[in-house]
């Protein structure tokens, strides 16, 4: 049987580089993630015409790469986590993402051929020109098409850090489409977009972006070097480049994970510069004497003009106003003050806490995890009240080996590994091809994938679509660099079943993806209809969304705020029952059902779940209060006291408290008492002046002249 790999067809092209130049660009306003759902939609689309295509004229069987079954593995390891999980709807969702990153490195690398790549890469590079004009022109104060965003600057991926994720992915690739370029014009467009995203990123100010992007490229140009060095001086060049890291990691990571600067930091910080200088010496030696007899002295001034050039726009005070809620902060204004913070003790904001607080969940559940898209379900009971507050709790830990680790436990992670070694020797294998394009190309996908992998370590791609179908083309173009043929699957039965249930799995994404994008809509109609304060639309809006799925918890939050707000009390218990099968944890919830319990009289049921609240994360002064008015509701004066006091230690500030302690007190005829929480209630009080003049006039009848 003839298994020759197919010639080049202008369909598969239009296809895959449709990918690389509309999932970047598109969003749609009108929903409340106005990325992801159309971002995954369009993919899923492309992804099924890949697979349409390849039964209708593709080869009639399947290669196998080495990256194949650690990839399979990893879908299988995920999916059999969702016997964990609480929420299987949030699992699906994440396992819809990876299933369409597993088809979609399958298709290429079964599909595209070393002589598409040059086309693919130009739309790519082009397209990385047009997000990264989009996010310069941003930075400097305009807003075009009124692109809606997070935090600024972010073109069109909703996030600034989302963005940087797509440059230092992207990066590598404009580096190798300008070596591999033999026209005029791509050397131009390969050039301006390098510059153009450089630019953008250093805007962005996402600091673990930059440190992934940096060891990225000091782990690709290592392992370049590698290849031409001597015996001995390959042993020292190899030990640096293992030193290196190891010092910069201590001088980096330490002060983030332990909260406080090194007392030896000026000297760790001198010894690691030494050792760097060493291994950029011995490497630019080594390049020079390999490559200068090839070298343009003319490309090497404009590249030299290029850089300076770059160096001053990223020097550029960004001219944004304050924008959204994530405008970027004080301590990353300018390119100087986010460089130097990278060895602050405060650069980790807390991420290391929840790192910890997620290794004890992966603890919990060692073998399977708590399921894909369940850590957020089970986090507060992990982090009692360190991250976790009354209005707000993580979604996620922002490191991605951890998240894959707590959720799909030993086995997940060790098929995650499997595939990063499988990728990594392929790597190798081509840097050591007899082909130029072939190395370049593969340094690429070595250096993107590198760099997305360390940033994944302080940050969250795996979430999003767009790094996450980066990461996918990457590892496709890498199998796609084979030009020697490999086993699969006959054309009889087997590639045929194989054909029909790919097919079917695009159709079953496609149609939860649709579900998704009608729950954004509907959610987007709640959020605006809830800055109204009308709650009667803001329950019919969520209810819609929920009729969709219940795809993320704020619907249930605001529908059960709502439904409280307009007394329907018994439908926001009905909601809060069964949202609470699948985030049992969860605050807002817990909180939500207590409050329409006690609307109901159902007050031992109430008081259940401000304690099942409380059991979750101790220091919660909000559901204290709640409890507190509830104990005094049901004529639990003592009870009522005592929680009270214990929501003014949490909240020494808390006016209302003070003025229900003075209440209290009264009835109970401690005066004293009583007189000395009216007056700190006076104190506090930052309100309507009527109220304070209320305890003043309660504190002159239980004990006159006491009144100031």
């Amino acid at each position: 049987m003839d298994k020759t790999r197919p010639s080049s067809s202008a369909i598969l092209t239009w296809i895959v580089s449709g990918i690389l130049a509309f999932v970047p660009l598109i969003y749609w306003s009108h929903l409340r993630d106005y990325t992801l759902p159309p971002k995954l939609l369009i993919w899923q689309a492309a992804v099924a015409a890949l697979y349409v295509y390849w039964a209708w004229q593709g080869p009639r069987w399947i290669r196998l790469t080495s990256a194949g079954p650690p990839a399979i593995s990893f879908l299988a390891a995920s999916l059999i986590s969702l016997y964990a999980a609480n929420h299987t709807v949030a699992g699906l969702v994440d396992i819809t993402k990876l299933l369409s990153g597993v088809m979609l490195f399958i298709a290429l690398s079964n599909l595209t051929n070393p002589s598409q790549l040059t086309g693919i890469l130009r739309v790519w590079v082009g397209t990385a020109l047009v997000v990264s004009t989009a996010g310069i022109v941003q930075h400097l104060g305009y807003r075009p098409f009124d692109i809606p965003s997070a935090g600024f600057p972010s073109a069109t991926l909703g996030f600034r850090n989302i963005a940087a994720m797509y440059l230092i992915q992207s990066i590598p690739f404009s580096v190798a489409f300008l070596a591999i370029s033999r026209h005029r014009e791509d050397r131009i467009l390969g050039g301006t977009a390098l510059a153009a995203l450089i630019v953008f990123l250093a805007y962005t100010r996402t600091r673990g972006a930059w440190v992934g992007l940096i060891l990225a490229s000091y782990v690709t140009v290592g392992l370049w070097t590698l290849k031409s060095l001597g015996k001995t001086n390959r042993t020292v060049y190899v030990a640096l480049m293992f030193f290196n890291p190891i010092l910069t990691g201590i001088l980096l990571g330490l002060p983030y994970l332990l909260g406080q600067d090194l007392p030896f930091k000026q000297g760790f910080a001198a010894i690691a510069t030494a050792s760097t200088l060493a291994w950029l010496w011995l490497t630019v030696s080594n390049l020079w004497s390999t490559y200068s007899p090839q070298l343009n002295l003319q490309r090497l001034g404009l590249f030299l003009v290029a850089a300076a050039i770059i160096a001053v726009l990223s020097l550029l005070p960004t001219r944004l106003p304050k924008i959204g809620p994530q405008s970027i902060d004080e301590k990353k204004s300018s390119l100087s003050t986010a460089i130097s913070s990278l060895v602050s003790k405060d650069s980790g904001r807390g991420r290391g806490t929840m790192w910890l607080h997620t290794i004890g969940m992966f603890a919990d559940a060692p073998i399977f995890g708590v399921g894909a898209g369940n850590w957020s379900v089970h986090y507060p009971r992990f982090d009692r009240g360190d991250r976790v507050t009354f209005g707000a709790a993580p979604e996620r830990p922002h490191n991605d080996l951890l998240w894959i680790l707590s959720e799909t436990g030993i086995l997940g992670i060790v098929c995650y590994l499997w595939l990063a070694l499988s990728v990594l020797g392929k790597v190798w294998c081509h840097l050591n091809s007899e082909s130029s394009s072939t190395r370049c190309i593969s340094a690429a996908c070595l250096a993107s994938l590198l760099a997305i992998t360390i940033h994944s370590l302080f940050s969250f791609p795996k979430e999003r679509v767009t790094p996450t179908v980066i990461f996918w083309v990457c590892v496709g173009i890498l199998y796609t660099l084979d030009s020697g043929s490999r086993p699969g699957l006959d054309h009889g039965p087997r590639w045929r079943y194989a054909m029909g249930l790919a097919i079917i799995l695009i159709g079953l994404q496609l149609c939860l993806t649709w579900r998704i994008v009608d729950f954004e809509y509907k959610m987007k109609q709640a959020i605006i209809a809830e800055r109204a304060s009308d709650w009667n639309a803001v329950a019919e809006a969520t209810g819609h969304a929920l009729e969709s799925g219940p795809f993320h918890m704020e619907a249930v939050h605001l529908r059960g705020y709502a439904l409280n707000q307009v007394g329907s009390f018994e439908a926001s218990k009905a909601l809060y029952t069964d949202a609470l099968r699948r985030r049992p944890f969860d605050i807002q919830m817990l909180n939500g059902m207590a409050i329409a319990c006690q609307n109901l009289g159902l007050n031992d049921e109430a008081i259940t779940y401000f304690r099942r609240a409380l059991d979750t994360v101790p220091d919660l002064a909000d559901v204290w209060f709640n409890l507190a008015r509830l104990y005094a509701r049901i004529g639990k004066l003592d009870e009522a006291i005592e929680t009270f006091l214990h929501t003014t230690e949490l909240r020494p500030n808390d006016a209302q408290s003070y003025y229900a302690l003075g209440e209290l007190f009264s009835r109970t005829n401690r005066i004293r008492d009583a007189v000395n929480a009216y007056k700190a209630f006076i104190q506090h009080w930052k309100g309507d002046p009527r109220f304070a003049r209320i305890a003043r006039s309660r504190i002159n009848e239980l004990s006159p002249g006491n009144s100031q």
